[in-house]
C-alpha cells in the first residue's frame, strides 16, 4: 500500500521526469514504489551539478547519498 511519502515521491518524478513515471505504471505493484524511489534518487544524484558551485561541495553531497544508500 502507498504511504504519503511514496506518494510524494511519484509526484516528484513525475513533475520531473514523465516518461519514467509512465513506465513505472507498468511495473509490477510489489515494485513501483521501489522503482519510483530509485527514480527520485537518480534525479537527486543527477542535478548535484546543477545546484553546487564548487565541486567539493558537490563531493560531500555525493558521500552523503553514498552513506544513506549503503545504509
Amino acid at each position: 500500500m502507498p504511504t504519503a511519502h511514496s506518494n510524494d515521491l511519484g509526484t516528484l518524478v513525475r513533475r520531473v521526469d514523465e516518461d519514467r513515471w509512465l513506465a513505472s505504471r507498468f511495473a509490477p505493484a510489489p515494485v513501483r514504489e521501489r522503482l519510483i524511489a530509485l527514480y527520485a534518487v537518480n534525479y537527486e544524484i543527477a542535478r548535484l551539478s546543477e545546484t553546487v558551485r564548487e565541486a567539493p561541495l558537490g563531493d560531500i553531497r555525493l558521500e552523503w547519498w553514498r552513506s544513506a544508500l549503503s545504509e
